[in-house]
């Protein structure tokens, strides 16, 4: 672990957790796409598959741990907790999310760097990653009035994303003395949906 990396954690851990608190706080999950986070829960699945297969480090266990308890939290509030799931706006989350799952599905062995189960489905975690946010976008784009997520919530995942890329490519290159295009490319992918995310998000505040 290095201190890039360090920073992107905590970054995406809070901006998780400042979702949750988002939502406790406001007592609803309107504004909340559903299927933004079945994708991010999907995505840690498929990425941590091997959790207790081989050997890890305590903070690399505790943090994918950690992901996968806050995803799935975020999910259960919205799907199966009494009062939570019934203010999420089920009409207008409608945004079809099978293209990408089936998209990132054939990428991901079309271009995995070695052909093993773990390998193809970390190669199209990152390639789902990329585009899990879509969902979320359109649910915003589409209906303008929703309440808005929290700046600090989306300024916790910009930086996230900057840092985790600038990590990837340190640690390719320093391990092969080549960059990952996939972990880059995919990245720098993630890194303009969610700058477009931004300014939307931006434009809905002046218009307001």
């Amino acid at each position: 672990m290095d201190l890039l990396q360090l920073t992107a954690d905590m970054a995406h851990l809070a901006s998780i957790l400042i979702l949750i608190h988002r939502i406790h706080i406001r007592k609803t999950c309107a504004g909340i796409s559903l299927k933004t986070h079945i994708l991010y829960l999907t995505v840690f699945i498929t990425r941590y598959g091997d959790l207790f297969l081989y050997t890890h480090s305590i903070y690399n266990i505790t943090m994918k741990i950690l992901y996968l308890i806050t995803s799935s939290y975020i999910v259960f509030l919205m799907t199966l907790s009494p009062h939570y799931k019934l203010t999420w706006y089920r009409g207008l989350d409608t945004f079809t999310i099978t293209p990408i799952l089936v998209l990132s599905a054939v990428l991901a062995i079309i271009i995995t760097h070695r052909y093993t189960v773990f390998e193809v489905l970390w190669t199209c975690s990152i390639i789902l990653e990329s585009m899990a946010i879509l969902p979320q976008l359109f649910h915003l784009t589409q209906v303008p009035s929703l309440p808005a997520l929290p700046l600090s919530h989306l300024v916790a995942l910009g930086v996230y994303r900057f840092f985790y890329v600038l990590h990837w490519m340190h640690a390719s290159f320093n391990h092969t003395r080549k960059v990952d295009f996939t972990s880059f490319l995919f990245g720098l992918l993630q890194t303009l949906i969610w700058a477009d995310f931004l300014w939307v998000w931006y434009n809905r505040k002046v218009i307001k």
